[in-house]
């Protein structure tokens, strides 16, 4: 059937994706699956960690450089702006005119410096820090307040006072600093206090987020802590119960297989390697229950190959003991023909008188030579019998020899599968533990068939090489049995010729002589190829009791390889 490019290009498609999403029903691919799964969680969760990490960080900065750096620097203000105040009030105390000026044992222009270094500071770190950091509208306005009093305490408290002090008029410099500096003072700390106030509630509002950020991460990370688990808990619950159900239906199975029942077979279906697995074993018990169903029909073979011999080698021991009578009764009549033609030769001076009894004894010795013939050939046939029953035998035995090989051949190949099998149990662990039994009594099994087939052949080795020789002293039995037939025959024509000569001997009386000196060295040859004869047919009685015995011997291997195959149930 020709198929376009087209159908190929889509059956080679279907056949990769059918390949690729076979790959999920793997146990391997499925714990692969769970690693890779841990794995992502792990990164998702350290991911969210250092994002939390990170957040809370910046968090903390902010509520760093934000809020504690404000609070700090508006601190820093109303430390600094008291600090001038304190010197005001020291550079007070050196009016002459107060008890107290003599307590101080430095000149007032080291509280002027003071002072204006404290100033220099408060308005260096407000123009400086405060105003060009990131604030919100309400802590702008807050911090425009501050420099706008700050300006006003500056250029209407601390300069006049300063001023009134250097001029000498220390009552002048006081009503500046209760008049004006004092309630700046007041309000400058209450703006500052509020500029505070919206630093903790802004720092609060951070905290807060840090705090929800630092809940969501934790939710976030439990949530996926918790699914991870249970999705893990559920892959694995899986693969433990698969596993567990494989794991007894191969140990039910291998059982029942070393129990000898082949029929049974190992019921896991699926797609993942407990499936391949059991297919494999199914394969090798099917291939096993092959083997095992072969033999037991072989020796069936065997058996019925072994009575048949045995029946035919029992016919030709009886023919060939038949044969041995009958070569001893020609041997007798043979030795008495010779007899009678010495008594012809030695008595020639009463031929004319003996004639009939010669006539006589001629015409018995063509009757016995006539029926040495017949027996000669039934000998003859028997033996053609016999020589095809052996050659019959000959290829029942390389029949039983090409299906002991055969068994052999399937008993290596089981004995391989079986270490195969052992081998990758082995790989598979502690979970392999139980197929790796079964492929160690499959391997035994096998390894016991193998020598039982290798004995087998031995046997059978042995039986053809008897068989062999059988046929081939049968063979050479048949063909003297031709030639004394063919001598037999040459002997009832010589006597017919002496019936002849018998009829002339009157006429012939001269010649009687030599005629009973031939007759002689014939019937001399005769014997000497009856005598070959029974040498023969002793040797073709002594192999067909040897065939028979070979053949009983096949038939009890037979039957006790069919005892021990017969356990097995296939």
């Amino acid at each position: 059937m020709h198929i376009s490019a087209l159908e190929k290009i889509t059956m080679t498609t279907k056949r990769k994706e059918e390949g690729f999403f076979a790959k999920f029903h793997s146990v391997t691919y499925q714990l692969k699956g769970i690693v890779l799964l841990v794995a992502l969680a792990l990164c998702f969760i350290g991911y969210k960690g250092i994002s939390g990490m990170n957040s809370a960080a910046q968090s903390m900065d902010d509520l760093y450089s934000q809020g504690m750096q404000h609070a700090i620097r508006a601190g820093n203000i109303l430390d600094e702006l008291g600090d001038a105040r304190s010197h005001l009030l020291l550079a007070m105390q050196h009016d002459p005119a107060s008890k107290f000026a003599n307590l101080h044992d430095h000149p007032i222009d080291l509280h002027y410096a003071q002072i204006s270094e404290a100033l220099d500071t408060l308005h260096q770190t407000v123009d400086n820090e405060i105003v060009p950091s990131e604030l919100n509208s309400e802590e702008r306005r807050e911090v425009n307040r501050i420099v706008e009093i700050l300006d006003t305490i500056t250029d209407r408290g601390f300069v006049p006072a300063v001023d009134a002090l250097k001029a000498g008029q220390f009552e002048t410099a006081n009503l500046v600093l209760l008049n004006t500096i004092n309630p700046l003072f007041e309000d400058i700390s209450a703006e500052a206090e509020a500029f505070l106030n919206l630093q903790n509630q802004e720092g609060r509002t951070n905290y807060q987020l840090a705090l929800e950020n630092v809940s969501h991460f934790l939710w976030v990370v439990g949530t996926t802590i918790v699914l991870s688990l249970i999705v893990l808990g559920a892959l694995f619950t899986k693969i433990i119960s698969r596993m567990n159900r494989a794991i007894s239906e191969l140990e039910s199975t291998s059982k029942a297989i070393t129990r000898g029942d082949l029929t049974r077979r190992v019921d896991i279906e699926g797609r993942d390697e407990f499936a391949r697995i059991a297919d494999y074993v199914n394969r090798l018990v099917g291939s096993f229950q092959s083997v095992v169903k072969s033999t037991l029909d072989s020796t069936g073979l065997i058996a019925t190959s072994a009575s048949e011999s045995a029946v035919v080698t029992n016919q030709t021991q009886k023919n060939v003991l038949d044969q041995q009578a009958q070569t001893q009764m020609i041997a007798a009549a043979i030795h008495e023909f010779t007899a009678t033609v010495h008594e012809v030769a030695n008595n020639t001076a009463y031929a004319a008188t003996a004639s009939q009894e010669a006539d006589t004894a001629a015409s018995d010795g063509q009757k016995v030579v006539l029926r040495s013939i017949e027996m000669i050939e039934h000998l003859s046939q028997d033996l053609k019998t016999t020589v095809d029953a052996m050659q019959s035998l000959q290829k029942h035995t390389d029949a039983i020899g090409s299906v002991v090989d055969t068994i052999q051949e399937i008993s290596e190949q089981t004995n391989l599968l079986a270490l195969n099998a052992a081998i990758e149990a082995a790989r598979a662990g502690d979970q392999g533990r139980g197929f790796a039994v079964v492929a160690d009594e499959v391997r035994s099994l096998a390894q016991r068939t193998q020598s039982s087939t290798i004995e087998i052949q031995r046997t059978i080795q042995q039986l053809q090489e008897g068989s062999r020789d059988a046929m081939s002293r049968m063979e050479k039995g048949n063909g003297q049995a031709q030639e004394t037939v063919q001598m037999a025959q040459e002997a009832g024509e010589a006597l017919t010729r002496i019936l002849k000569s018998v009829d002339e001997i009157n006429a012939m009386n001269t010649q009687i002589a030599t005629a009973a000196e031939q007759q002689s060295s014939v019937t001399e040859e005769i014997n000497k190829n009856i005598t070959v004869i029974s040498g023969i047919s002793d040797q073709t009685a002594t192999g067909a009791e040897q065939s028979r015995i070979a053949a009983s011997s096949l038939q009890e291997l037979s039957d006790e390889m069919k005892s021990k195959i017969q356990k097995y149930t296939v």
